[in-house]
């Protein structure tokens, strides 16, 4: 090959190189943007529930215990987010887990929908009874 050719090769694989550094840039881009839409959306159907959680964590500290809510979403996949909190009772060392996910219009719990629309009064009935089992003495 002469040097022309060498030249020639060299500048494709470069531009080559560019074009796929460029559409992997691109993807990211549109993946975050797509993550930041399901968080903005799960932000809003979580609300309600945050809120409570934030009301119930002033009544359990009454009886020395606290919830502590995560403020950060895991991308589960297929267009499902998660978020937690912590309930700990009056011993740090027993805390229990109340885990969400989201998914569409619908809030997950303990492996049951609860529909943003008309099912939010029956999650919120489902947590206080899985709190108050929790911090009930044994």
């Amino acid at each position: 090959m002469s040097d022309q050719q060498d030249e020639y090769h060299a500048l494709i694989r470069s531009l080559k190189q560019r074009w796929d550094d460029e559409d992997e840039a691109r993807d990211e881009r549109e993946q975050r943007a797509k993550e930041i839409f399901l968080e903005e959306e799960a932000n809003q159907i979580f609300a309600p529930i945050e809120h409570y959680l934030t009301r119930l964590n002033k009544v359990v500290h009454a009886v020395g215990a606290s919830v502590e809510i995560s403020s950060v979403w895991e991308h589960l996949g297929d267009q499902r987010l998660g978020r937690a909190a912590k309930v700990t009772s009056s011993d740090p060392n027993r805390q229990h887990s109340l885990d969400f996910t989201i998914q569409g219009l619908s809030v997950l719990f303990r492996d049951r929908p609860y529909s943003f629309s008309n099912g939010i009064k029956a999650l919120l009935r489902a947590i206080t009874h899985e709190v108050e089992q929790f911090l009930t003495p044994r």
